[in-house]
């Protein structure tokens, strides 16, 4: 519910006292793909120094690491190498279909505002609330229901962007 209230709360103060001469559907899916592209860059960096750290790890005593700070290091390689190759293919599906939902949610945030009907801003963060929800639960549904899940989102918020074009 904090993440659906504070993240359409920002996206409706935007289109209303930021955005007010770009109103309409295009810019509605250009803020939902910036957001979502955005969050994908982010968590693409966080990724990539990981990497790099395992990558770094058989120096980490020629760099000046302690004895216990590379037994951690030595634990995260470890771990990493270990990992499935298709949770980052996984990963990289959930930043599609979270890029999907954000500009379905936009597209509604945005028809709140130019319509004056707050039943759509109220639905985007139900929706949101009602995708994010799920995921305190993710190990007990196991990674495929989860997937489910974010597919089935990802299609219904694109149905629901692509219905109300209203361009």
């Amino acid at each position: 519910l904090s993440a659906g209230l504070c993240e359409e709360l920002a996206r409706y103060a935007t289109f209303r006292w930021v955005l007010r001469r770009d109103r309409g559907y295009r810019p509605a899916v250009q803020v939902g793909l910036g957001h979502g592209g955005v969050e994908a860059m982010i968590f693409g960096l966080l990724a990539l120094s990981s990497f790099a750290i395992v990558l770094l790890e058989p120096w980490a005593g020629a760099l000046g690491a302690s004895e216990a700070d590379r037994a951690i290091l030595h634990y995260a390689a470890h771990r990493y190498w270990e990992t499935p190759w298709y949770h980052a293919a996984l990963a990289g599906w959930e930043r599609v279909c979270a890029m999907a939902f954000h500009t379905g949610a936009s597209v509604l945030v945005m028809r709140a505002v130019t319509r004056g009907r707050l039943g759509y801003l109220a639905l985007a963060v139900g929706l949101h609330t009602a995708l994010d929800a799920p995921v305190v639960y993710a190990s007990q549904m196991g990674l495929f229901w989860l997937y489910v899940l974010l597919t089935a989102a990802a299609l219904g918020m694109a149905l629901v962007a692509w219905k109300l074009d209203d361009a």
